[in-house]
């Protein structure tokens, strides 16, 4: 990020943009760069008698991920297991953040996935 401040406070330098367009730019570099470190994962699973909410900033689920292996992302709800494919998750709400991802289960378990 700090190259990109002064790439355009080199270009308000030369003249090649104003001041007032270069305070904008350096604007929306910054807000960028605080959405990005600003959101979550919002997980809940429910099985009609157990409610979990958790809530988790996408970078610590970013790498959490790193660390799971391939076939696992088991979580444990009122004593069942349940996997889910938290890289493929991730991936998918970075393409489509206003995405909800919903995975039922037969047994009656419910987790939905979306980043806020």
């Amino acid at each position: 990020m700090a190259d990109t401040i002064k790439r355009i406070l080199k270009m308000v330098e030369e003249r090649k943009i104003s001041p007032e367009e270069g305070a904008k730019l350096i604007e929306a570099v910054e807000e960028k760069k605080t959405s990005k470190r600003d959101k979550s994962v919002r997980i809940i699973m429910e099985d009609g008698s157990e409610k979990i909410g958790v809530k988790l900033p996408l970078n610590l689920v970013r790498l959490f991920t790193k660390f799971v292996p391939k076939g696992r992302g088991l979580i444990e709800l009122n004593g069942q297991g349940l996997e889910i494919p938290f890289k493929e998750i991730i991936d998918t709400l970075e393409k489509n953040p206003t995405e909800i991802i919903t995975i039922e289960e037969e047994n009656g378990v419910r987790v939905k996935v979306w980043v806020e």
